[in-house]
């Protein structure tokens, strides 16, 4: 890359654009590169102070194409079809080229852009592909792949009756003209057949009969060449067909002795004396045999006997079937080849109500099946008619195998409770996997269960209503009729009782809980159910003491037996405990204990009632903790005040003080003494203080002296006089 730039740049700059991306090249006004895709190239001349000058070129960049061919063979017969695969890849023109061996140079046959082309090659040739775009890239060339040629087979045979000696022997030749055979076989070809004579080009034969002489060639790759002649020989021959173990006479009116009978028997190599000098001979072939009479050096016309086997039939098949079943009649066909005619008899009682042409059976061996339905004991014969030995029949008999219907199938019960047994018996003659049970149950699994009874009776476990059928076979597989019973499975059920306890002339409620729907019950207070007090699955008693009661659930076969105990407990009681008065205590005694209290406002842990109204009727509730509860009723008590008349304060233990007696039993209380002049001498509000008679630490004189006492508990004043006395 080279730029021209005019005037005098700060500096110039190659840029290279890829992809979205780009990249400096050089910082110089020259730069270099090896794109491997397109591109676009930038310069850029930086002004000082003018604006910059840019310019920019794109370049594509082209790949080269990679050229692969394959043959489908690599040897064929002159003229024969190759095809040639081509991957010509990103190429978008291509030129086939052939190279014929000897040449140095390929020459165009085709410029098709595919990927097959058929060629039928003279001679052995090379075969390549070149692409002929143009462009940047140089032209590209595939391998070379060569195919080559094999010559077609050229034969020649020597004329037969050139080659015929005065022996009747043929001397066969045959000239190979042109290619390489991989194998050679001479063949010859008699009424009694074609076999191989040998696999030389030269072999030798005696003839006996009409003739065919063929020749043949094989190639690796060319068509085989087969060359025939045929030679024909003017004497009469006779040809009969016996059935094998029949016997057939020959008769001569020349009888010399030097005569000979001779026989050629199939697969013989060649005749053999059998019989010497005699007019009339009996044989008995057991192939395909040709006979003739030899006197000196000349032979009589032949006699060709061809031996038919007789026809064996052979059925297959059970002897006995199930009434009313498809019964496949089978039978097998050997030594075929000569049956003229098949034809298969169904006879019922002597009379015969079928015949059936048997039709698609081939020479050979044969298999055959006929499918009938049978009601009763039938009788099948199968004839074969042959060309030549006698018809041949088999018969087959087949029986129909009873079932007795006059058997039942008898439970031991219809019903029994979950996890008893029933008996299952049934009067049919048992033998192994002959009685199959099937078990239909009818509850939540609604499933269905088959097995063959081990014995004539047999125990069973159902846990749920079940119906029990029952199928018989014979020991051929014949199914009787069905009987069915019914087992219906009561569930014992799941259902409890829970002891409970209630108060002291309360009720108690009697349940059963977790039973069936069908379930009864009956109640009792003794265990041999004596006394029936209640049926149903709940009841009210109202027991005086505790007692356990009894309960039977029935359902249908199923009994249960439970116990329910009632405890009855003992109601708690109240002590009233008064401690002054507003305030009285108490106490629950009995019952379970931890007791509550309603004081009049629902039950609280608290015993102790404050600001009581003297002389008041309350009612007061206990709660312990099992539930019971009590109450009871009282008048809270109203103390009356004992005030002295006089006090003696001399210190001799007597009278000492002044004290209002039951004025402790009330809390909030304020007691005043005054002197006649109305001086207060005392005061106090604790309800136990005592008078000493003393004023600021100084005895008083004897004089009347006046109380005012307010009790504020009862909303009380009393006031009066009291005299000290010295």
């Amino acid at each position: 890359l080279k730029a021209s730039v005019t005037g005098t740049p700060a500096s110039v700059t190659w840029e290279k654009q890829v992809g979205g991306q780009t990249s400096v090249l050089a910082n110089d006004k020259e730069a270099s590169d090896t794109p491997t895709q397109s591109c676009e190239y930038t310069v850029t001349a930086a002004g000082q102070l003018c604006p910059n000058a840019t310019q920019s070129l794109s370049v594509t960049v082209e790949h080269q194409a990679t050229l692969t061919l394959s043959a489908s063979d690599d040897v064929v017969c002159v003229n024969g079809e190759v095809t040639l695969t081509a991957d010509y890849g990103t190429a978008s023109s291509i030129v086939w080229e052939e190279k014929a061996e000897g040449t140095s140079v390929f020459s165009e046959f085709a410029t098709d852009l595919t990927t097959q082309k058929l060629v039928h090659p003279t001679g052995k040739t090379s075969y390549r592909i070149r692409s002929t775009q143009g462009g940047a890239c140089p032209e590209s060339v595939s391998n070379e792949i060569t195919v080559d040629t094999e010559d077609s087979l050229k034969m020649t045979i020597r004329p037969i009756m050139e080659s015929l000696d005065e022996e009747n022997n043929v001397h066969l030749k045959a000239t190979i003209v042109q290619g390489t055979p991989t194998s050679f076989t001479w063949e010859k070809e008699t009424a009694l057949g074609r076999s191989v004579m040998s696999t030389q080009y030269e072999a030798t034969d005696t003839l006996y009969r009409n003739t065919t002489y063929i020749a043949t060639a094989h190639a690796a790759h060319c068509p085989d060449v087969i060359l025939s002649q045929t030679v024909t020989i003017n004497m009469v021959d006779v040809t009969d067909t016996i059935c094998e173990g029949e016997v057939i006479t020959f008769n001569t009116p020349l009888v010399e002795d030097n005569m000979a009978w001779e026989k050629l028997e199939a697969g013989a190599s060649g005749f053999t004396k059998f019989f010497d000098a005699a007019a009339s001979v009996e044989v008995s072939p057991q192939v395909n045999t040709i006979y003739r009479i030899r006197y000196e050096d000349f032979y009589s016309n032949l006699y060709i006997v061809f031996m038919e086997k007789p026809v064996e039939i052979e059925f297959t098949g059970d002897e006995s079937v199930c009434k009313g079943s498809d019964y496949a009649v089978s039978f097998h066909v050997k030594d075929g080849q000569n049956v003229t005619s098949l034809t298969l008899y169904e006879t019922i009682d002597g009379n015969t109500i079928n015949r059936e042409k048997i039709e698609g059976y081939t020479s050979g061996d044969y298999n055959g099946s006929s499918l009938y339905t049978l009601q009763e004991e039938t009788t099948f014969s199968l004839k074969a008619t042959s060309k030549y030995c006698p018809e041949k029949e088999v018969i087959h008999t087949v029986k129909i195998d009873t079932v007795p219907t006059l058997y039942e199938l008898t439970a031991s019960s219809d019903s029994i409770c979950k996890g008893d047994y029933v008996e299952l018996s049934t009067d049919f003659p048992f033998s192994l996997n002959n009685l199959l049970l099937s078990e239909e149950y009818e509850g939540e699994s609604s499933h269905s269960e088959s097995s063959y009874m081990t014995s004539e009776t047999e125990r069973f476990h159902p846990e749920e209503t079940v119906r029990y059928t029952l199928v018989p076979r014979t020991e051929n597989g014949c199914l009787g009729e069905e009987r069915s019973v019914t087992v219906q499975v009561f569930d014992p059920g799941s259902s409890t009782t829970q002891d409970t306890s209630v108060c002291m002339g309360d009720r108690a409620f009697l349940r059963v809980v977790g039973g069936e729907l069908e379930e009864k019950y009956v109640w009792s207070t003794s265990p041999d159910y004596s006394d029936i007090i209640a049926t149903g699955n709940r009841q009210v008693v109202l027991p005086e003491e505790t007692t356990t009661y009894y309960v039977k659930a029935m359902n249908g076969k199923c009994e249960r037996t439970m116990e329910q105990t009632v405890y009855v407990l003992q109601k708690p009681s109240i002590l009233v405990n008064q401690e002054d008065a507003q305030t009285i205590v108490l106490e629950g005694v009995g019952g379970s204990g931890d007791y509550w209290f309603d004081l009049g406002s629902g039950f609280e842990r608290t015993n102790t009632m404050h600001n009581v109204t003297p002389n008041w009727t309350y009612t007061v509730k206990v709660k312990d903790d099992a539930g019971c509860m009590n109450d009871t009723t009282f008048v809270s008590l109203f103390y009356d005040l004992f005030i002295p008349e006089y006090f003696t304060p001399q210190g001799d233990g007597s009278n000492d003080t002044w004290k209002i007696v039951n004025l402790e039993y009330y809390a909030n209380v304020r007691v005043s003494i005054f002197d006649r002049h109305g001086k207060k001498l005392f005061e106090s509000t604790d309800p136990e203080q005592e008078w000493e008679g003393t004023y600021n630490g100084y005895a008083l004189p004897s004089e009347d002296y006046w109380y005012i006492i307010n009790i504020d508990d009862i909303r009380a004043i009393f006031t009066g006089h009291f005299t000290l006395i010295r």
